[in-house]
Parts: structure tokens; sequence; C-alpha cells
């Protein structure tokens, strides 16, 4: 009886350790939400920027320079209504793989003139490239479309 009163607190003992080790190590492991956002920064280009459609916008490429937590800002221009050349900044927050964003921007006509462009909407990220569906506003009109990014 005495050996089992000794074996069972030094089993106890041993079991809150491991689960203590657990713990500590399971904390200072990076998360996924970190993991996934230290793979996004840097510069990101449009897979194909050709289309027929005249009321999208194509040609993106995003510059990822701000990452904090789960969320991430940059610039970005792009070609919007045809030949509608973009310029502007987007902000965006992950949750697991979808990275719900915004973006304003303003574009030039060939007459010189600003317009402003509203973007959102909600990515998805696999780790090597971004799908980005999107709609918005500009001043000649509304845009949407689906445009897939690769880092340059």
């Amino acid at each position: 009886m005495k050996r089992l009163s000794v074996f069972i607190p030094a089993c106890l003992a041993a079991m809150l350790c491991a689960g203590c080790l657990d713990f500590l190590t399971s904390n200072t492991a990076p998360s996924s939400v970190t993991a996934s956002t230290q793979t996004m920064t840097g510069s990101w280009a449009s897979v194909s920027s050709a289309t027929a459609l005249t009321n999208t916008c194509t040609d993106f490429h995003w510059t990822i320079t701000a990452l904090s937590g789960a969320t991430g800002s940059g610039a970005f221009t792009a070609k919007c209504l045809g030949n509608l050349p973009v310029t502007g900044m987007a902000q965006g927050t992950l949750s697991d793989t979808t990275v719900t964003w915004s973006a304003t921007a303003v574009g030039t006509t060939s007459a010189g003139l600003s317009c402003p462009i509203s973007l959102t909407g909600t990515a998805s990220f696999d780790g090597t490239q971004f799908r980005i569906p999107f709609t918005g506003t500009t001043c000649l009109g509304p845009v949407s479309g689906t445009e897939i990014l690769r880092k340059t």
C-alpha cells in the first residue's frame, strides 16, 4: 500500500507536467493565421491581363506591404472598363483561407479627368494564389469580375 501511495501522486505530477509542456509548446508555435499571412507579403499579379469584357477590371498588380495579425494592406494598380488605368490602396482581413477586402482607387480617363473607384470582395487564398471575385463602382459605371493573382 505504501508503494501505491507514492506511485499515484508521482503519476499525477507527471501528467500535469506533460499537460503544461504541451500547453506551452502549442502557445509558442506560430498560429495558422500568422503562418498564412507571412506567405502573403510581397507582389502579386493577375494570371491573365486580357478580357473581351468591358465592365470589369483586369491586370491587377498588388503589393501587400503591411501585416498585423490577420489584417493587411497595400497598394495596387489595374485597368478598369477597358483601358482606364487605376491606382489605389486596399486592405483586408484573413479568416482561415478567406480574405474580406475593400479598396479605393482613382482612375485617370483619356481626357485626364480623375475617376473615383471603390471595390469590395471576398477572396480565397490557397497558399500560392488569390482568387478574387469583386464588385465595385466607378464614375463610368459598375464593374465586377474575378481575378486570379499569383506571386511575382
